[in-house]
Order: structure tokens, then C-alpha cells, then sequence
């Protein structure tokens, strides 16, 4: 992954407001499953939660409302997504610590152990060594009955990568009608340079090989999973 091309995408925020508003990734669907999976798993206890790739972190902090955090770190590239983060996580109980890094720097520069480890639609952005890393990485840093909770794109069993993001984005070409042709184009190119997607099968292997023993789904909406993952 070139960290800074990516940056550099996210930075144009305005572009991504418009996919946020309009909920053409189902970030209002994911995040209501995610505040019900945290409450049935974790009840009202306070977290203390590791965010990676968190973002400007909003509907995180709406699916987190009303619930005290022991503490929140969390980690972007994008310096303009992290002041946002700030703004949207300043009303939760607890201390929030935002820094600039990438997935793994933020796994890997931590000896601390997570209640819960978080990362949404930032996953697909690394190669598979790298994910394999972030799997490893993951469990070394949970609390022995901690969970990581991803969200994240997935390919379909029988799909190569091509198939995939052709499909995909023939989907974003006829379905998000209220971005304009320059606004999908540059998705479109960040989505066929950036994004290596897997298939579900090979998650779970990953997450085996790295220690995990239950994979959980907990929804998904075409191609957008939610998964859960216990030492």
C-alpha cells in the first residue's frame, strides 16, 4: 500500500462526506449491528478499545454513544480524518487518544493489550502478508477475552480480484447517482490501485493461522461483511 496515495484520497474528505451521507457503503446498517454485538458481548462495561484506519470515526462514536470507555486510541493516515475524529468522539466518556499512522504501526508500536480491537473498511488496503501481520498483531494485543470486530470488503469464493472489482464497480457506476462522473472516477482508480480484497474463506485462514478460533458473522450487505474474532 502506498500510504501516501491513500492519504491523499481520504484527504479530499468532501468526496467521501458524499458517500457518508448518502450510505452507499451501509455504514448506517454496519454500525447498528456493531452496537448490538458490543452490547450482547460486552454489556455496559467500560472498553478499552485500539481503532485502526478509524477515520473521522463518526458513526463509530454514535454506535459507542452512551457507553463509558476505560480508553480509545485511535489511528489514521489522514491528519484532516483524525481533527474530525477528535470533534466526533469529544462527547464519549473516557479518554480519547488519536494518532497519525497506518494499520500496522498502530499494532505495532503498542505493547498494551485491547478490549476490543476495531477496524472498518481499512483492511482490504494490505497486501495478504500484511494482513496475515495485522492477524497476528491483533491477538498478541487483546485482552485473553477480548474480540477483534472487522468490517471490511470480501470477494465472493469463486472471484479474482479483476471479476471482483469490476462487479463492484459497475455497482458504484449505476448505484451512487448523486456523485459526479469526475467524484467516481476518482474512486474508481483509487479502488483498482489500492484495494486487494479477499475472499471470507481466506480471512478465516488467516485468522486461524494467527491464533483466532471463532470467526462470528455478524452481517453482511453485498459485499460489506461484519466479522468477529475470539482468542
Amino acid at each position: 500500500m502506498e500510504k501516501k496515495i491513500v492519504q491523499e484520497f481520504f484527504d479530499a474528505w468532501s468526496l467521501y462526506d458524499q458517500v457518508l451521507d448518502n450510505n452507499y457503503l451501509f455504514h448506517q446498517e454496519l454500525y447498528r449491528d456493531v452496537q448490538q454485538h458490543l452490547v450482547q458481548y460486552y454489556g455496559d462495561r467500560p472498553l478499552k478499545i485500539l481503532d485502526l484506519g478509524c477515520g473521522s470515526a463518526l458513526h463509530f462514536a454514535q454506535a459507542l454513544k452512551g457507553r463509558e470507555l476505560a480508553y480509545y486510541r485511535g489511528y489514521d493516515l489522514s491528519e484532516i480524518a483524525i481533527a474530525e475524529a477528535a470533534q466526533n468522539l469529544a462527547s464519549l466518556k473516557g479518554t480519547v487518544d488519536l494518532r497519525q499512522g497506518d494499520l500496522l504501526a498502530g499494532l505495532q508500536e503498542t505493547s498494551e493489550t485491547f478490549d476490543l480491537i476495531f477496524s472498518s473498511l481499512a483492511l482490504h488496503h494490505l497486501s495478504t502478508a500484511e494482513k496475515a501481520e495485522f492477524f497476528q498483531l491483533s491477538y498478541k494485543n487483546l485482552t485473553s477475552e477480548g474480540i477483534l470486530l472487522l468490517i471490511d470488503v470480501m470477494r465472493e469464493a469463486d472471484q479474482s480480484r479483476d471479476q471482483f472489482l469490476n462487479q463492484y464497480l459497475n455497482w458504484i457506476q449505476s448505484t451512487w447517482t448523486t456523485i459526479s462522473p469526475a467524484g467516481k472516477q476518482a474512486i474508481a482508480v483509487h479502488i483498482r490501485n489500492h484495494d486487494f480484497p479477499e475472499t471470507v474463506s481466506t480471512i478465516q485462514f488467516l485468522a486461524q493461522q494467527a491464533g483466532f478460533f471463532a470467526m462470528t458473522k455478524i452481517s453482511h450487505y453485498l459485499w460489506h461483511h461484519t466479522y468477529s474474532f475470539k482468542k
